[in-house]
């Protein structure tokens, strides 16, 4: 038997999509996911904005990156939305959380969702493709 003495990971990570408007404030993106005021959850919301903006490729900037054209094997139903949205004047971002970040981004790598406000759509689920 052979015993394993030396760094063990234990580390995922989740990839999401985001499509929203390029010129989205915070507030903004609060407000149409529901969320006034101060609460618990705004943190969580604010968090996930931060990181669609600030650690996030664009949708062109990842297909030039990745010559997997891995968008064919997206359902129909999420490219219409995304198509739809983009025409819009909507910017589409891919990007993800890991498992091995702070206690939010723990949060989102371990947690599966789906927010399509009609203004905004975010998909966050575990093994999307």
């Amino acid at each position: 038997m052979k015993i394993k003495t030396d760094f063990v990971s234990n580390s995922s990570s989740t990839t999401y999509i985001a499509v929203m408007p390029d010129d989205l404030t915070e507030e903004d993106f609060c407000r149409d996911l529901g969320i006034q005021g101060v609460t618990p959850v705004r943190d969580f919301l604010v968090y996930l904005f931060d990181s669609i903006r600030n650690n996030s490729v664009s949708f062109e900037e990842y297909i030039a990156k990745n010559t997997n054209d891995w968008a064919l094997e997206l359902p129909v139903s999420i490219v219409e939305k995304i198509r739809k949205l983009k025409e819009g004047g909507c910017a589409v971002y891919i990007g993800h959380f890991s498992s091995d970040g702070n206690f939010l981004e723990q949060f989102f790598c371990m947690s599966s969702f789906e927010i399509d406000s009609g203004k905004i759509y975010i998909n966050l689920v575990n093994s999307f493709w």
